[in-house]
């Protein structure tokens, strides 16, 4: 297995995020996936999944552009831990330009099939230095 499968995974899910293709996000999930929001705020599966990445983007006035670096992976068996510096920008409604930074989490579970899939995906992670928290 080649770290590159985690990445592709990762640059997949987020070219869906950037184009609006919630279905294309939901493609990188695994059926009963886990989606941190906010500390505390778990969303499982991929119906609640759902919802969440709408009303994400209607927060970020459907502009959110997500791109990541330094992305960093460990595998054992079939399952890999992936982290990588998260860049969230956006423009919002009332005008104002919208970027901060994070360290991402992930956790993927190779299927039967071979395929990498995220089953917990904490992309909004863990704030740097002077972020807020997101009120939505």
């Amino acid at each position: 297995m080649s770290h590159q499968d985690i990445k592709d995974v990762l640059e997949k899910a987020g070219a869906a995020a950037n184009r609006g293709d919630i279905d294309g996000v939901l493609a990188c999930f695994t059926d009963d996936a886990i989606l941190m929001v906010q500390e505390g705020e778990p969303v499982k599966g991929k119906t609640d999944i759902r919802t969440t990445l709408e009303q994400i983007a209607a927060y970020f006035n459907h502009t959110l552009q997500v791109s990541q670096s330094d992305l960093q992976v460990l595998v054992e068996g079939d399952i890999a831990l992936a982290t990588a510096l998260t860049t969230v920008e956006a423009s919002m409604a009332d005008g104002c330009h919208h970027c901060e930074q994070r360290l991402s989490t992930y956790i993927f579970k190779r299927q039967d099939d071979g395929k990498w899939l995220c089953s917990i995906d904490n992309s909004y992670g863990t704030p740097l230095p002077c972020q807020p928290k997101l009120d939505w």
